[in-house]
């Protein structure tokens, strides 16, 4: 009767294996968190929305959000942020420079090199 239920329990856990094979690991990171001082939320989302390297970009109260295109050099103005869905306004824009010129307090990597270091961590393809 152990043999049996042991069995039950393998078939159960295949089946689990094989659901989980079957569906996309959905893993996010916060490079910009609350608490960071921004007064924004940076986040990079493993699940495959498009092929453009991205980030969410939100106000920590959520009132605006939007998605910004993550490119290999920082942003140094408001015209290098590129928009690619939503609401980032100026005001947002500046906030996102500012923390890209930053540092992180971890790893001492600048800011923007760890949103560009996370898209690609969570994106292997």
């Amino acid at each position: 009767m152990v043999v049996i239920q042991i069995g039950d329990d393998m078939n159960r856990l295949n089946k689990i294996l094989h659901t989980m094979s079957e569906t996309p690991i959905d893993e996010m990171a916060y490079v910009c968190k609350r608490g960071d001082g921004y007064q924004i939320i940076i986040e990079v989302r493993s699940s495959n929305e498009h092929g453009v390297p991205h980030a969410h970009v939100r106000t920590v109260d959520g009132s605006k959000s939007g998605v910004i295109k993550i490119t290999d050099s920082k942003p140094n103005t408001q015209d290098d942020v590129t928009v690619l869905s939503g609401v980032v306004d100026g005001q947002m824009k500046g906030r996102v420079i500012e923390w890209a010129k930053g540092v992180t307090k971890r790893k001492r990597l600048p800011n923007w090199s760890h949103l560009v270091e996370t898209w690609y961590s969570l994106r292997p393809d």
